[in-house]
């Protein structure tokens, strides 16, 4: 894990309370510091740290650093030390705190992944703002003796990598995100001689594929079983992760998303109109942009059990106008599970539509 401190360097106490990170996480966490804006472009080059850990409030630099580090596609945390509490907002608010919340304070603390308190009345004051629900309390050990530097960073640490376990889909590796499609296939259908070379490729011959990343990502997607099938399937290790203890982000009013066939009941006796219901069901999710990776593997997994009649189907869909979806959603279900031309009722069509469908699928857990 690498973090990148960046502070005022005026400020002592500041200074202080990141040297204790920096020197109590060096066992746990490559730490690096900055003090200004010229110091974090070369950091981010040099390092590329997986989290930029923004220090104070209501400095221009700490706006800039935050969008240099979403530029580079690194997740920050923001410890405000306080000056986010009310009696500092209401000092000068009118000349000074007002026109920089507008300008960019209010913005910084929304796009944090987390922000940490030190105290239950910082907590308080950051609720009662609500720029950012993503709050967690660390005391300062420099200031109170309710707790040690190691307990301290200790929670520090847990809330770093609760941010990376959160949308891990988008901070995977490009070996680690093509090896989810072959994984899919391969539960759905129970058996590696379903896979193309390259589908069996992109599992076999990457070293550097993150399968923690993979089965978080599929815990959160509840497409788990689906993917632990895969691995079986394919003869890979499991690992043994206690999911209860891999705590995350997600975004503000998230659901988790219900199985199609919990949702509908047109059909479920007959196999035909059952996947055209699917199919309906999707576009409306889609439209709400509710639409997740759970819903697409469901109607792969529906399409490749079912006996289905595809001229049925077809003249289903053109009757009630999803045709041009449903193409678009054969498009995807090709480049997310696998599924081949054969099981697929009408053919597939890929345009900027298919991959705007795609897209909200990815950005499902976006925070």
């Amino acid at each position: 894990m690498r973090i990148l401190h960046f502070y005022p360097e005026s400020d002592s106490m500041i200074a202080q309370y990141v040297n204790m990170l920096c020197d109590t996480m060096g066992e746990y966490a490559d730490t690096s510091k900055a003090c200004n804006l010229l110091s974090v472009r070369k950091e981010l080059r040099r390092q590329r740290p997986d989290i930029l850990h923004l220090h104070g409030c209501w400095t221009f630099s700490a706006a800039i650093a935050s969008r240099l580090a979403r530029r580079n596609g690194v997740r920050t945390v923001l410890t405000p030390h306080g000056q986010l509490e009310q009696w500092i907002i209401k000092q000068r608010y009118w000349k000074e705190k007002l026109p920089k919340i507008i300008i960019y304070q209010k913005e910084t603390v929304r796009r944090a992944y987390s922000v940490i308190a030190m105290g239950r009345m910082e907590e308080s004051c950051l609720k009662r703002l609500n720029w950012n629900r993503r709050i967690e309390t660390v005391r300062n050990p420099l200031i109170t003796e309710s707790i040690s530097r190691e307990d301290a960073c200790t929670l520090i640490l847990k809330t770093y990598q609760k941010v990376l376990d959160t949308d891990v889909l988008n901070v995977m590796n490009k070996s680690t995100a093509c090896a989810i499609e072959p994984l899919i296939k391969a539960g759905l259908t129970g058996s590696h001689q379903w896979l193309d070379d390259r589908e069996y490729n992109a599992l076999m011959n990457h070293d550097d594929i993150d399968w923690r990343k993979i089965l978080v990502y599929s815990h959160q997607e509840n497409i788990l079983q689906t993917v632990r099938q895969g691995m079986e399937a394919l003869y890979l290790p499991v690992p043994d992760i206690p999911f209860a203890e891999v705590p995350c982000y997600y975004p503000d009013g998230f659901t988790t998303p219900r199985p199609l066939s919990d949702t509908i009941e047109d059909g479920k006796s007959d196999a035909d109109k059952h996947v055209v219901a699917m199919i309906r069901q999707i576009r409306k999710y889609a439209s709400r942009r509710k639409l997740s990776i759970s819903h697409i593997v469901e109607l792969s997994a529906e399409l490749r059990r079912c006996d289905i009649d595809d001229d049925k189907v077809s003249e289903m869909l053109e009757e009630q106008r999803l045709d041009k979806f449903a193409k678009r959603l054969m498009q995807i279900l090709n480049d997310m599970t696998g599924l081949e031309e054969g099981f697929m009722p009408v053919s597939a069509r890929n345009d900027k539509k298919a991959q705007k469908i795609k897209t909200i699928i990815n950005k499902h857990l976006e925070i």
